[in-house]
């Protein structure tokens, strides 16, 4: 069987044709391989729209469970199924070549005298794309620590709302009077109504995280009674692992309150677009 692979660009700018490649598709009508590179679109970011970002993120994640949505998890390649099974055909790839949308595109696919392997899909995705990160999600999950959570906020979000809101803040009474101790922050503006939003660590135990959450709620509830409205309140978070229980049960539930509005780590971009979309200002001069 012969081997070709087809490459995923990010389109810059459609009428110049600048566009970056940042993914890899390699098959050989049967096994199949994908992947995108996570740090290249975090290089680019800077080149794009808030919008741009937005979508392509939700463009490549809902990709990757469309295709890889039975993938097993001892193999990287594709299981037999009929529906999965046309990503590994060259038709299909041929097809969204030609029918891609102008933020994203496939390239035609071609051949390469290569076997469809693994150690193949690498080389190749070294070389044309960026430097082959391997998968590990346990381990990933076990790197994130409330630092670096909140490092992520700081690097990807408060550059793009920072002109927006007071960021890294403590309030207390002076602030808002029924405040009983301070509260650190990480972000506060307003509109029409006060916008809050809080990073809420999942690798703390579950007495932490309800009484951090517990705590953010309360400040809600200050902030209120001062301006006798309601206000659009921010939880940012990253899905803890499903084997802590309590968290993991936890982080579902707040998914789903309709006090708050939860954002995942990944997601950051909703956010910077709701401050551009209500014109949202800093809260305190």
């Amino acid at each position: 069987m012969k081997t070709f692979y087809s490459l995923l660009y990010v389109n810059l700018n459609v009428t110049l044709d600048e566009k970056v490649c940042i993914g890899l598709i390699m098959t050989d009508g049967e096994m199949f391989f994908y992947k995108f590179s996570a740090q290249k679109l975090n290089l680019i970011s800077p080149l794009l729209s808030v919008e741009k970002r937005q979508f392509i993120k939700q463009y490549l994640k809902s990709l990757e469970q469309d295709i890889q949505a039975n993938e097993k998890k001892t193999t990287k390649f594709l299981p037999d199924s009929s529906y999965v099974k046309q990503w590994a055909k060259e038709e299909y790839l041929t097809y969204l070549s030609n029918y891609a949308n102008n933020i994203i595109s496939f390239s035609a696919p071609k051949t390469i005298a290569l076997a469809n392997t693994l150690e193949n899909f690498k080389a190749l995705f070294n070389k044309y794309v960026h430097t082959y990160e391997e998968d590990n999600v346990k381990s990933r999950k076990k790197e994130v620590t409330p630092f670096k959570i909140q490092d992520q906020v700081y690097r990807h979000l408060y550059p793009q709302i920072e002109t927006r809101v007071n960021t890294n803040i403590t309030l207390n009474s002076s602030n808002f009077e029924t405040i009983l101790v301070p509260v650190s922050l990480d972000f506060i503006g307003s509109n029409e109504r006060p916008v809050l939003g809080q990073t809420l660590d999942f690798t703390k135990s579950i007495q932490h995280i309800q009484h951090d959450i517990t705590s953010y709620l309360s400040l809600t509830i200050s902030v209120e009674e001062k301006e006798q409205k309601k206000g659009k309140y921010f939880v940012i978070g990253q899905e803890p692992s499903i084997e802590e229980k309590k968290a993991h049960a936890f982080w579902k539930n707040l998914r789903t309150s309709p006090f708050i509005d939860y954002i995942e780590l990944d997601e950051l971009e909703k956010i910077a677009i709701y401050m551009e979309d209500h014109n949202v200002q800093p809260y305190f001069d």
